[in-house]
């Protein structure tokens, strides 16, 4: 049987007909390696085939971030992390300070050859963590750029509303609203 990594097709068209809801996920010829909180995985890379006219083309790497998966190296697309992972060393390396990357990889590593799986865990994690936490705060800080831009324009602050103006933010950032003074969040 051929595992592979299941990933949502972004384009969801036949390149070559162009037809689109006819593509069906299936296992590629390359193979690749990811890297979950369970450990080491070998698996086919996933590629998507025409039920008409047969074609197979290859996941790309929207479709592999799309599902969850981030690339150790974005050429080559042979190791991937899982989103989740990466969260969760984030998570470890800032509330156990102590904590070291190289023990993470070793204990995945165990739990892998535990399974039975290859324990040998990429040293491209590093890079690819990086990578990671740094689009991830750029999105973020977009974000939240744009939602302030955004909440900005539709406040003048010279006629004192200083104050539908916080709350303004705090409903649209924060999903709040207070009760007792909604009248004041859209006043003319």
């Amino acid at each position: 049987m051929r595992v592979f990594v299941p990933v949502s097709c972004r384009t969801e068209k036949c390149k070559k007909l162009g037809t689109k809801g006819t593509l069906v996920l299936v296992a590629g010829t390359k193979y690749c390696t990811v890297i979950s909180g369970e450990g080491r995985f070998d698996l086919h890379c996933a590629a998507f085939k025409c039920s008409r006219c047969d074609g197979v083309m290859n996941a790309e790497l929207e479709d592999y971030i799309g599902s969850g998966y981030w690339p150790g190296n974005p050429k080559t697309l042979g190791i991937f992390f899982t989103t989740s992972f990466l969260k969760l060393y984030f998570h470890l390396k800032n509330y156990l300070p102590g904590s070291s990357e190289y023990g993470l990889l070793k204990a995945l590593g165990a739990f892998s050859a535990d399974a039975g799986r290859e324990n040998t865990i990429s040293n491209a994690f590093s890079r690819a963590s990086r990578m990671y936490y740094y689009i991830t705060h750029l999105a973020d800080r977009d974000i939240k750029q744009q939602r302030k831009q955004r909440l900005l324009k539709g406040v003048d602050m010279t006629k004192g509303e200083t104050y539908s103006h916080t709350l303004l933010l705090l409903e649209h950032i924060y999903g709040l609203q207070d009760p007792e003074h909604a009248n004041l969040l859209f006043k003319t």
